[in-house]
């Protein structure tokens, strides 16, 4: 097996343990190879991390909202289509028509860049 190929198997795993947070209690082949001065001291702050603002959940839900409808509106191949998007903590719902099938899969390829954050609801029509 060349060095690549060996790299490339090696890779996704090296990067799933690295992306595990320092202080995680447990036992690993990681923790043990960790040098002692590396090792922090806990901390004895009684300081709870600060809450997520629920403002900011409708600020982020208003955001892509409003993205999304923007990017509807301006791509030339939906034009003659109404789509809306409306957000919530869960899903996009898209509603509206189409003209034609293409026009419906290109909504949802434009919607698909949230699919990370939300769900899709697809409640387009086409005419």
């Amino acid at each position: 097996m060349s060095l690549i190929a060996a790299g490339k198997l090696l890779l996704p795993a090296l990067l799933v343990v690295f992306q595990q947070p320092a202080n995680t209690q447990g036992t690993s082949w990681l923790m043990a190879a960790r040098l002692p001065q590396a090792q922090s001291q806990p901390q004895t702050s009684a300081t709870p991390a600060p809450a997520a603002n629920p403002q900011d959940k409708a600020d982020v839900n208003s955001k892509i909202e409003g993205n999304l409808n923007s990017i509807f509106s301006g791509d030339p191949s939906l034009q003659g289509a109404s789509i809306s998007a409306s957000v919530d903590d869960v899903a996009i719902t898209l509603t509206g028509s189409v003209q034609s099938e293409g026009q419906h899969q290109r909504a949802l390829a434009l919607a698909s860049q949230y699919t990370q954050y939300r769900k899709i609801v697809d409640k387009i029509t086409t005419k």
